[in-house]
């Protein structure tokens, strides 16, 4: 039970206390419905979830051959130039909203009135195939977080001291606390989405854009000082 409960805490404090986690995932989940911003999260932590395995088992089989700490850095290098990409597209969108409204009854009795719909340079609801651009990519950013820096391998360290079936319970809490703790999140920010009003709407897209551009030139920059 304190293997579960250990594994559940971690996890989530590993997704929240992680800055670069959010911004991330902020302007691929504010872009979107709440609905599918949900799918972005949970792909970005099964992503975040096979980059933490794939490096705990790595530091494992070739502990020996290889320097852990240098493949972190470069990873730590790849995640600040995603973010620095993510920062400019989220600014590209800020730009591309679209504001009207229109007249729409409720019943045949019912007085008109008017709805306020905002849409993001299209007239059309987003496609599907963007919509797989966005997950795809959102997996691809959970997969080089899970592999970067030493917060994660940090937080599955107990799996190395523990006997062999608390560790697995605490693993397996661990990671799924983090894929629903990000799921979560996304769609919170997909209903912000939807609440916000249009004029702050562009605004928070502009302020994630270039907090996104700053931790990501952050990131590369310290991984490049460091290696």
């Amino acid at each position: 039970m304190m293997s579960l409960l250990a594994g559940l805490l971690a996890g989530l404090t590993h997704v929240l206390a992680g800055p670069d986690h959010w911004v991330s995932v902020a302007p691929l989940s504010m872009a979107t419905q709440p609905k599918r911003s949900v799918r972005i999260g949970l792909r970005w932590g099964l992503g975040h979830a096979l980059g933490i395995l794939m490096l705990g088992a790595l530091g494992l089989a070739l502990k020996d051959l290889l320097d852990m700490d240098q493949v972190s850095k470069a990873a730590e290098g790849l995640v600040g130039v995603f973010l620095v990409l993510s920062g400019f597209w989220a600014l590209r969108r800020s730009r591309s909203f679209v504001v009207h409204s229109h007249p729409h009854e409720h019943g045949e009795d019912a007085q008109t009135h008017k709805h306020l719909h905002v849409h993001l340079g299209q007239e059309q609801p987003e496609s599907e195939t963007a919509h797989q651009s966005h997950t795809h990519a959102a997996f691809g950013l959970g997969l080089l977080h899970g592999v970067a820096g030493a917060s994660a391998l940090w937080a599955i360290l107990p799996t190395f001291a523990l006997p062999t079936a608390s560790a697995l319970v605490y693993l397996v809490a661990f990671l799924i606390s983090s894929i629903f703790t990000m799921a979560t999140f996304t769609y919170l920010l997909g209903q912000l989405r939807n609440t916000h009003r249009s004029w702050r709407l562009d605004r928070t897209f502009t302020t994630i854009g270039w907090g996104s551009i700053a931790l990501g030139v952050y990131w590369a920059g310290a991984a490049a000082l460091t290696a």
